[in-house]
């Protein structure tokens, strides 16, 4: 049977023009990032990393981006799957499928769904 994991989180990542400022306040920003996703995957992770895998990544905001930004919002998603041991790395070559998208909510309802399966 094929690792299949989809999650939910809370809250969402920033968007490119909001990630400015001093270096430790964009590291310690990430960082909150790959605790969210690596706290999400604690109890479904495979037993190895994923060397090659599909990812599907929605945006469930209350404002609307465009693609660019959409998918630069999700870097820090990716790089906590590799740090939570979810994914082997997130090189285009090991992540044959990317889907991003986007859904209007109310805000109060803002979250992001990740979904990530064994290719």
């Amino acid at each position: 049977m094929k690792y299949r994991h989809s999650f939910k989180i809370n809250a969402l990542p920033k968007m490119p023009r909001l990630l400015q400022g001093h270096w430790r306040g964009i590291d310690a920003y990430r960082k909150e990032w790959h605790r969210y996703v690596a706290n999400a995957c604690l109890m479904n992770k495979p037993a190895k990393p994923l060397k090659y895998s599909r990812v599907w990544l929605v945006r469930a905001s209350a404002t609307i981006c465009d693609f660019d930004n959409l998918v630069f919002s999700f870097k820090p998603v990716l790089d906590g799957l590799v740090l939570a041991g979810v994914l082997e790395d997130d090189a285009m070559e090991n992540i044959i499928e990317q889907h991003y998208a986007f859904s209007k909510v109310k805000r109060k309802e803002q979250h992001i769904t990740v979904t990530v399966e064994e290719a």
